[in-house]
């Protein structure tokens, strides 16, 4: 999550970037949509959800310009989706899936590092760099509360931000902050460590 164009809260978003190409690097594919086959189930079209995307779990890959379907070496699929909203736009796209996780920027976070929250931490952390994940908590009982299918474990990936200004670049130690986090869920993802070992201990909880 985040916005590309006031510098460190753009941190979320190039961390998501940057996982798609360490991903791809350690033998994930492209998911893309084929024609429908009219002897199999994927004949059949998919209404989309609420953001235009494909239900996970159909048999048909996501097919929206922001959601990013990619198949990693054992068969799982990973979904990448860019987002600048919060609350329910942002519960809206995690709906159907088992796991979610949120990366985005956060100044009660030192810059250059990052820590990893659950829901139940939102109550207690300082506030969000934009106000992202304002309403997020109650946005999740809501929908529980209308039954929809919310993720089973959801995670949040706060990074701290140092510059806020207008810019398209994350400050340097923001950065490395955001490769360290890509790094650590490609490696959590695939279980292939970082050849170059750049991999710190910066989390902090």
């Amino acid at each position: 999550m985040g916005n590309t164009i006031l510098r460190d809260d753009g941190a979320g978003i190039h961390a998501v970037r940057r996982l798609a190409e360490l991903l791809l690097a350690r033998g994930a594919t492209p998911v893309v949509p084929g024609p429908p086959d009219a002897h199999s189930d994927a004949g059949t079209p998919i209404p989309p959800g609420p953001t235009g995307q494909v239900p996970p779990g159909t048999g048909q890959p996501q097919v929206t310009s922001d959601v990013t379907a990619l198949a990693l070496p054992d068969g799982r699929q990973v979904h990448l989706a860019e987002a600048c909203t919060g609350g329910l736009g942002l519960v809206e796209i995690m709906l159907g899936y088992s796991h979610a996780v949120v990366i985005d920027a956060w100044p009660g976070v030192p810059p250059g590092q990052f820590t990893v929250l659950s829901i139940a931490d939102l109550g207690h952390a300082p506030a969000p760099a934009s106000g992202h994940q304002m309403g997020l908590p109650a946005a999740m009982r809501a929908a529980d509360r209308l039954g929809l299918p919310l993720p089973d474990h959801v995670e949040l990936w706060a990074i701290g931000v140092q510059d806020l200004g207008l810019g398209e670049m994350c400050t340097p130690p923001v950065q490395a902050a955001v490769e360290e986090v890509a790094g650590r869920l490609a490696t959590l993802l695939t279980g292939h460590t970082d050849p170059g070992g750049h991999l710190r201990a910066r989390q902090n909880r």
